[in-house]
């Protein structure tokens, strides 16, 4: 697996492996992240105006529009995911859906797939490989190898573009036929067994890159639509204020999120958790001045710098409650730093709800409340 995400902390890259193993039963032995050429897909990019993209979206297989796109905390998951979704989704139908079907058909009278009535769409993924609509499940390697007996594909790199819709394009692929996909680019690695002629086609590192018929891209105007990928939060905070000493502590914490469908429930309860310990400290203790006095002069560290620590974030009196996704195809929605966001107005409300007075800037420190208090 090759791929455009870049970790920086987030767990995105372990979230595409997850996809992957989602899609096809198993994860990649071999990874590499933060690739900004691919040879399999040569596509050039430029800046247009709507009539130029209607364009160049006709007569240009190679170009994609130059967009630099959103990747705020609570839609990163979805649009970097998206296409290792639909590599592995396309694999999973044109490779191991067949080569499954070939598998299952064995046997007399066309084996105990011609008993049932077995549709792409009751194929399931799981532990012991692809299954579903009442057939035995098949392990990923069995079937990988089927499918290079058959020539089926093997391999696929795509692109995608979304300018709060996705972009989508007509390609007529060999072993597949005629396909609109929500891809403008695409290319596909045939298998051990395919012919002659289809192996000469992967003459673009080493994949057959498929030239799109036509592409379909939303107006430019969509770029100012409002997204579809937000994840809510809200939080509780409880929490004690010392009168006479203006001193905080946080009892507990309760966040409610709507993440859609978690592709590693722990990576978003730890960020859930890093969040919140960030939004204490930002309302409560991380203080530094600006200009001359602030950190340039030399004189600043973590003697200066408060930070919150365990005792600080009822680290042990933390809870969280998901909202469950709308559905079993629900996408996932990213949140990242989401989690610090409503525990600063929540401890700000809650020191004013125990206190009556109001504070309208943060850090809210031990001597703003006792200030506000005397």
């Amino acid at each position: 697996m090759r791929h455009c995400m870049q970790e920086i902390g987030t767990g995105g890259t372990t979230a595409q492996q997850v996809m992957v193993w989602q899609a096809l039963s198993k994860a990649p032995d071999v990874v590499e992240f933060g690739v900004t050429e691919f040879d399999q897909l040569p596509l050039k990019t430029s800046w247009a105006d709507q009539k130029k993209q209607d364009e160049l979206s006709k007569s240009d297989p190679y170009w994609t529009p130059a967009l630099i796109p959103d990747m705020s905390s609570s839609s990163g998951v979805y649009y970097i995911g998206f296409g290792t979704r639909q590599a592995g989704h396309f694999l999973l139908e044109n490779s191991l859906w067949p080569a499954a079907k070939s598998i299952w058909s064995e046997g007399p009278g066309g084996g105990a797939f011609n008993g049932l009535n077995v549709e792409f769409s009751d194929i399931r993924v799981g532990p012991e490989g692809i299954g579903g609509g009442g057939m035995k499940p098949i392990p990923f390697d069995i079937l990988a190898k089927r499918a290079h007996e058959m020539g089926l594909i093997t391999g696929v790199a795509v692109h995608g573009y979304s300018s709060w819709q996705w972009a989508r394009a007509d390609f007529d692929i060999p072993t597949v036929g005629p396909r609109n996909l929500p891809l403008d680019a695409i290319s596909i690695r045939y298998g051990d067994g395919a012919s002659n002629e289809l192996k000469n086609l992967m003459t673009t590192g080493g994949y057959h890159f498929i030239k799109r018929k036509m592409a379909y891209y939303p107006p430019t105007q969509r770029a100012k639509a409002d997204p579809t990928t937000v994840t809510p939060a809200s939080c509780l905070v409880e929490l004690n204020v010392n009168t006479m000493t203006g001193s905080v502590e946080v009892m507990r914490h309760h966040m409610l999120m709507d993440p859609g469908t978690m592709i590693v429930p722990e990576l978003v309860s730890g960020q859930i958790q890093g969040g919140t310990a960030m939004g204490i400290g930002h309302a409560l203790m991380e203080e530094m001045p600006l200009y001359e006095d602030g950190p340039g002069n030399g004189t600043w560290n973590f003697n200066r710098y408060v930070l919150p620590r365990a005792k600080d974030v009822a680290v042990w009196q933390q809870t969280i409650d998901y909202l469950p996704p709308l559905s079993e195809t629900s996408p996932p929605k990213g949140m990242a730093e989401l989690g610090m966001i409503p525990i600063l107005p929540a401890t700000s409300n809650a020191l004013t709800h125990a206190t009556g007075k109001r504070f309208y800037e943060f850090p809210i420190t031990v001597d703003k409340i006792k200030k506000a208090l005397s």
